[in-house]
């Protein structure tokens, strides 16, 4: 049983997209902590439901533009197996994201409890 999961594990990270996991990344901090973000915080931030989805509607964005180039490098090179690839990578830095998020959190709640001592 632990061989057939371990199986399932390494496929789901074997050919992650690294370079869309950095792009993404950046782009997640920029939305965060850069002012050149404003623009996009500043459109989603009127909505309270598209608030909530930034960082799975910035993934769709940087996605897009992976999609688009990869599909004009010629024929054949925006296939099935690439598309999941993408996905998967995706996936990954949201949950990324979202452990690292909370951690920071955590971390910054200690730090004023004592600072409060």
């Amino acid at each position: 049983m632990f061989t057939d999961i371990q199986t399932e594990i390494e496929a789901f990270f074997h050919g992650l997209n690294w370079t869309y996991i950095f792009m993404y990344v950046m782009c997640l901090y920029g939305i965060k902590n850069n002012i050149e973000f404003d623009w996009y915080n500043e459109l989603l931030d009127r909505k309270k439901w598209s608030s909530k989805l930034k960082v799975w509607i910035a993934g769709v964005i940087v996605g897009l533009f992976f999609c688009f180039f990869t599909y004009m490098k010629g024929p054949g090179m925006l296939n099935s197996e690439y598309v999941s690839t993408l996905l998967r990578s995706w996936i990954i830095v949201i949950v990324f994201n979202t452990v690292a998020n909370s951690r920071i959190q955590k971390s910054i709640g200690d730090l004023d409890k004592k600072d409060k001592i």
